[in-house]
């Protein structure tokens, strides 16, 4: 017998999944030592180290939901030791599979045992603030803070706690200490753009509620001078300024949006109104006829375009406009008035001509434009009465009379007309009708000088009496002392009756 060492028992077999995972691993090819890890488990469940090398590999490949799966049952083992590392795997892996909030009590036991661990303590705030705890997640990176003064992660963090605290001051006044440590920090430049933003933007708000459109306006334009490029505010002061009254300086930063954003339908329509309060017409109608552009303009653009013609008295410039809201929208009100407006215009402008006509003692030309006027647009009573008159004056006596007629079978009660067709009648040599014509004005004004001196003419043209004939126009006299006919035809008949 040799008097040597007893020899060492040998080492025990490695399995060969194991071996085969370990070597991918170490080769970074963690997908691909899955398979062997989940064989190894499904072979041995209670062993420790395949199951928590699957865990691991999960974990390197983003897989956090199979990895905390993993994690869970090796804590969980029956009589299992409590691992710390383990608790703080299962914590992580936890909180990057989107279930933070089932993370937290893992990461509290861990630093029950651990309460200097910076990693778990920073895991754990940022658990929290993943689950929106405010107040406990700034309560943990305060504490980490403590230990990294200048940590700018840390300081964005709280930053973001207090945001969702609604402490914005504090949260702007943290965000603004990252910048002084990182001054091109831009997740905290843009922090703080937000704070600013969001604060003003409360401001403005609450400004506004009170109808403090002025100041409101003020704290937008100091906002704009830190943020030349920001449209949106362009936008906010324009109808800030709008619902103020201040029309003018809001049509300016509207057009300054506008170039920016010229596709924005909605500010162009604020912009049209804007100018139909000032009132800026010649705007108005170029940007609702942008609007109105479109292939299916909308009833609202339509009418405002009709209004910038309209309320300028162009009711032609509107037709258009009528014409397409009209086939949308058949009743619409502000179409019609637009087409009667037009009509009106039109009309009017005819019968000045025609006035201007007749006072030329072009009386046929006048005429034919009032008929123009009727065919066109309808013959009113003094349309129809001024066709009569033109042809009296164009001494076409039995249209006239026809035209009279007619007339005074609508409106009978126009004494005027009824004495201008008893002269006409009379000097037709219609002694008979003259007289009636004359006798209906005096039944209902037995006063009027006028059908009493038509009547003393017509008795002196019938050849009665000087002494009647004298009569009737001292009848005349006795009402309308100054009727010079009346009282030059007198005079010459005295005379001859003394």
């Amino acid at each position: 017998e040799s008097g040597g060492p007893p020899e060492a028992p040998a080492p025990p077999p490695v399995d060969p999944d194991l071996a085969r995972a370990l070597q991918l691993i170490d080769a970074g090819n963690f997908q691909e030592a899955v398979g062997p890890l989940q064989r190894l488990v499904e072979r041995s469940p209670n062993l420790e180290e395949p199951r928590l090398r699957l865990a691991e590999t999960y974990s390197r490949l983003r897989q956090f939901t199979n990895a905390a799966a993993q994690y869970q049952i090796l804590a969980e083992r029956p009589g299992a030791p409590p691992d710390r590392l383990l608790r703080l795997g299962l914590a992580n892996a936890l909180a990057w599979s989107a279930k933070p909030l089932d993370a937290v009590p893992v990461y509290r036991a861990y630093l029950a045992a651990n309460p200097a661990s910076r990693e778990a303590r920073l895991s754990l705030a940022n658990a929290l603030l993943w689950s929106e705890k405010w107040s406990d997640a700034l309560s943990e990176f305060r504490e980490v803070k403590k230990f990294s003064q200048n940590d700018t992660t840390v300081g964005l963090a709280i930053g973001q706690c207090l945001e969702g605290l609604e402490q914005l001051e504090q949260a702007q006044e943290e965000y603004e200490a990252v910048l002084r440590i990182d001054p091109a920090n831009r997740e905290a430049q843009t922090a703080r753009r937000r704070m600013v933003e969001t604060r003003t933007q409360r401001r403005v708000t609450s400004l506004v509620e009170q109808r403090q459109f002025d100041t409101a306006a003020d704290v937008l334009l100091d906002y704009l001078e830190t943020e030349p490029e920001s449209a949106e505010t362009v936008l906010q002061i324009a109808r800030v300024l709008s619902w103020g009254e201040r029309f003018r300086e809001s049509s300016r930063y509207y057009r300054e949006y506008l170039d920016k954003k010229p596709n924005d339908a909605a500010a162009l329509r604020e912009l049209g109104l804007v100018q139909l309060s000032i009132p800026d017409l010649a705007g108005a109608r170029e940007t609702y006829a942008r609007l109105t552009s479109a292939r299916q303009p909308l009833k609202e653009d339509l009418e405002g375009l009709i209004k910038a013609w309209t309320w300028e008295g162009r009711y032609d410039g509107a037709q258009s406009a009528a014409r397409q809201l009209l086939a949308m929208d058949p009743g619409n009100r502000l179409a019609t008035e637009a087409r009667q407006g037009l009509y009106r215009q039109e009309k009017q402008r005819t019968l000045e001509n025609a006035r201007s006509l007749s006072e030329a003692g072009r009386y046929g030309e006048a005429y034919d434009l009032l008929r123009d006027v009727a065919d066109r647009f309808g013959a009113d009573r003094q349309v129809e009465l001024d066709m009569a008159r033109m042809l009296a004056w164009n001494k076409q006596p039995e249209k006239a009379i026809a035209a009279y007629r007619d007339y005074l079978q609508r409106y009978p009660e126009d004494r005027a007309a009824q004495l201008d067709l008893g002269d006409l009648l009379r000097w037709e040599d219609e002694a008979e009708a003259a007289r009636q014509s004359y006798a209906r004005v005096l039944e209902v004004g037995p006063e009027n000088a006028r059908a009493l001196l038509g009547l003393a003419q017509l008795a002196d043209q019938s050849g009665v009496s000087r002494q009647n004939v004298a009569a009737a126009y001292r009848r005349v006299l006795e009402f309308q002392p100054d009727n010079s006919t009346a009282r030059t035809r007198l005079e010459e008949l005295t005379p001859a009756i003394a």
